[in-house]
C-alpha cells in the first residue's frame, strides 16, 4: 500500500509545478517574468481548479485502472523478483 502512495506522491509532485499560476512565480522570484507561462495562465480561477481536480482524478483512475491490474498479472507469475523489479521501475519511471 505504501508504494501506491508514494507513486502517486511522486507524480503529483511532477505535475503540479506545471499547473501553478503565473502570479505566484512573479511573486516567488521579486520580478515580473515574461518568459515564465504555465498551462493554465490564461484560464480564469474557476478553470483553473477544475483543471487540477482533473489531473489529480486522472492520476487516482490511471493508478486504479491501469497500473494495479499489470502489477496484478506480473504478481500473478509468483516471482518475487519479477514483482519487485516491476515496482522499483514503475516508482522510478514516474518523475520521468
Amino acid at each position: 500500500m505504501l508504494l501506491f502512495q508514494d507513486i502517486a506522491v511522486i507524480s503529483m509532485l511532477a505535475i503540479f509545478p506545471l499547473l501553478a499560476s503565473h502570479g505566484a512565480e512573479a511573486a516567488a522570484g521579486g520580478e515580473e517574468s515574461h518568459a515564465a507561462t504555465t498551462w493554465l495562465s490564461g484560464l480564469p480561477a474557476w478553470a483553473q481548479t477544475l483543471a487540477v481536480i482533473g489531473v489529480v482524478a486522472t492520476i487516482v483512475l490511471a493508478g486504479r485502472f491501469l497500473i494495479h491490474p499489470a502489477l496484478l498479472m506480473i504478481a500473478q507469475t509468483n516471482r518475487r523478483e519479477l514483482f519487485t523489479a516491476a515496482a522499483l521501475l514503475l516508482v522510478i519511471g514516474i518523475p520521468c
